[in-house]
């Protein structure tokens, strides 16, 4: 398997294992609740669990590198319990301390499932890789983030804001940052002109 197996930091796991254990206590009293059964946190040991990473579009636009633009800000951890019912737990990683925990079913939980595991299965991956995921508030954008040991990155979208970025593609770093930087431009200055229109009403 070309992508190797993640070790999380214990501190998330940790928060990881207690928000399972009190989700399944909520889950016995409100069925309906939610349908994903929690499982424990020692059944995720050989999950796709990844650490998500937040691109600071701005800096890119003012010419900083992409490695310098890039924050760890969570741990993900795809969820699968015994009916094969889906769901992921996003640990935040806040100052260096692991600290909210979301948990999400629907859709989108089931498009990042098959995202990854179409990645883990495609012939094209040789070598080890990592598995990270990058998201870009701004622009609404999640992409998985496959990195190589001491190599190169392929990033692919799970969804798409435009047609810049096609959602399963594969794209070199060079490419997705191309088709990252013209809407976080577009954005950047949309929002430009609404302050200064409220600059000039108060006036």
């Amino acid at each position: 398997m070309p992508l190797i197996v993640a070790h999380p930091p214990k501190g998330s796991l940790a928060k990881l294992g207690q928000a399972l254990e009190s989700l399944s206590l909520l889950n016995m009293k409100q069925a309906n609740w939610m349908k994903l059964h929690p499982p424990t946190a020692a059944t995720l040991k050989r999950s796709y669990a990844h650490p998500l990473y937040h691109l600071r579009v701005l800096d890119l636009l003012t010419g900083k590198p992409f490695g310098r633009s890039v924050d760890r800000v969570a741990w993900v951890y795809p969820l699968r319990d015994r009916r094969k019912r889906l769901g992921v737990a996003e640990i935040s990683i806040i100052t260096g301390t692991h600290r909210s925990v979301r948990v999400t079913e629907g859709p989108f939980v089931q498009k990042l499932t098959r995202s990854i595991e179409k990645v883990a299965r495609d012939s094209r991956l040789k070598g080890r890789w990592e598995l990270r995921a990058i998201r870009i508030e701004s622009v609404h954008l999640l992409a998985l983030w496959i990195k190589k040991q001491h190599g190169e990155s392929i990033f692919v979208p799970v969804n798409s804001f435009s047609n810049s970025l096609v959602v399963g593609r594969w794209y070199t770093q060079k490419e997705f940052i191309a088709g990252v930087v013209p809407e976080a431009r577009r954005i950047q200055e949309a929002h430009s002109r609404f302050m200064q229109s409220g600059v000039n009403k108060k006036r």
